[in-house]
């Protein structure tokens, strides 16, 4: 698939409390996790968006086609995408993804982003459904999220769960659902290196 202009938002608001040590600049053999990330979503995309308010601290990352969206909030990662939406003023959809995810699959996420204009415009999201719950940090939003996002939030609403609860979800299906893999503390970062995702 050639690449898209489809927009990618990269979550890095969180402050890594679980892992001990920022977990997107852990080494995985040659490259940080975030690095892993950022080759994946380039080959996909030349609009990709690091979500951070440490704009200092990624700022090797930078570069014309790897853009720094503030995240002044600090309030999750529900909050974070809806800054993103309402800066941006986007049209159509855009790729949200956690930068935790070493196990991404680019093959299923050009598949997803193939099926994206078959979605009915009834959906607000397009997400996988891992029985009692979403996954909603790797996943597609439409621009018309903001309204709905924005008064949850106005509401005291944090809670990704709570609000995919109030919208239209979109099913996606998945071949392989260890691709959705977190590396949330040292015991996930332990048994990823046991058994690296391939480069």
């Amino acid at each position: 698939m050639s690449r898209s202009k489809l927009p990618i938002f990269i979550l890095l608001g969180g402050k890594s409390q679980r892992m001990g040590t920022d977990k997107a600049l852990l080494n995985l053999g040659e490259q940080t996790i975030l690095e892993r990330t950022l080759a994946l979503a380039t080959a996909l995309s030349d609009e990709v968006y690091l979500l951070t308010p440490w704009r200092d601290r990624y700022q090797p990352y930078f570069s014309t086609t790897v853009r720094w969206l503030d995240d002044p909030a600090q309030q999750g990662g529900l909050v974070a995408l809806n800054q993103g939406l309402k800066i941006l003023k986007l049209q159509g959809w855009v790729l949200l993804l956690a930068c935790d995810l070493p196990k991404l699959d680019q093959g299923q996420l050009e598949q997803w982003i193939q099926q994206l204009d078959e979605i009915p415009t009834r959906y607000t999201a397009a997400l996988v459904n891992q029985g009692q719950f979403y996954e909603p940090c790797c996943g597609f939003y439409r621009d018309t999220a903001q309204t709905s996002l924005q008064q949850f939030i106005d509401q005291g609403g944090r809670s990704f769960q709570k609000w995919l609860a109030t919208v239209p979800v979109f099913p996606l299906a998945i071949a392989d659902p260890a691709m959705l893999f977190n590396c949330n503390t040292p015991a996930d970062f332990a048994t990823l290196k046991t058994q690296p995702p391939s480069p």
